[in-house]
């Protein structure tokens, strides 16, 4: 295989040499971390730690063996000892670098929450989990978007000032019935919002409740463009 004349220096082509290091530092990389040896691509450091097992020496950056995840986490992760956690850090390195630190964080409490947090608009995130807040909040958002659409439309009837007036009690009971860290939260859904129209960007389903939306994220994971 390595086009030298046989026999072989110590017996043994050095290309099926490096190829059986590498298999084994696989193997056994995978039994101590599960599914690690396999996303290693480093055909160099797996050929040392197939020869020099059970030492291993400095692993190669988790942004250099799981392709979209941000280097600015390396640090992080490999603090955590989660830098060979390879469902982990696949989720991580799936989601926009923007949100890869708040996922992570999130990922740690609780993985489905944080899967159903990324496939949300992130207007809709602080309210996905359907408290009652999130409920008023959600009404007052509805209100509101309806009111901004009618006038962005340029065949809306004209609307009447008492029409207008009868839903007020509506649109300001929800804000009454929100505790401090609701109307917080309120601020922070419709101010975002607004940036989004703004910026010109989509909005994602403004009709269905975040707390009812179901995260498609997997592993590896596929998120909304936000």
């Amino acid at each position: 295989m390595c086009g030298k004349s046989l026999p072989h220096r110590g017996g043994r082509c050095p290309v099926v040499e490096r190829l059986y290091l590498i298999q084994r530092a696989r193997h056994k990389l995978n039994e101590r971390w599960p599914g690690y040896g396999d996303v290693v691509t480093d055909d160099d450091f797996l050929s040392r730690v197939g020869k020099m097992w059970p030492r291993i020496g400095r692993t190669p950056l988790p942004s250099a063996v799981f392709a979209g995840l941000d280097p600015a986490l390396d640090d992080r992760l490999i603090r955590d000892g989660r830098d060979k956690d390879v469902p982990l850090c696949h989720a991580v390195a799936a989601v926009p670098t923007i949100d890869q630190r708040e996922f992570y964080e999130l990922y740690l409490l609780d993985p489905d929450d944080a899967r159903h947090w990324a496939a949300l608009p992130r207007w809709k995130r602080v309210i996905r989990k359907g408290d009652p807040d999130d409920i008023q909040i959600w009404k007052f958002f509805t209100m509101q978007r309806l009111n901004m659409e009618q006038a962005a439309s340029e065949i809306s009837p004209a609307w009447s000032m008492a029409s207008q007036g009868a839903q007020l009690p509506q649109m300001f009971g929800a804000i009454d019935r929100l505790s401090p860290a609701g109307v917080r939260k309120l601020c922070s859904v419709m101010s975002s919002y607004g940036s989004t129209l703004q910026d010109g960007r989509p909005v994602g389903d403004v009709v269905t409740k975040p707390w009812l939306v179901k995260a498609t994220i997997g592993d590896p994971h596929v998120t909304q463009s936000q």
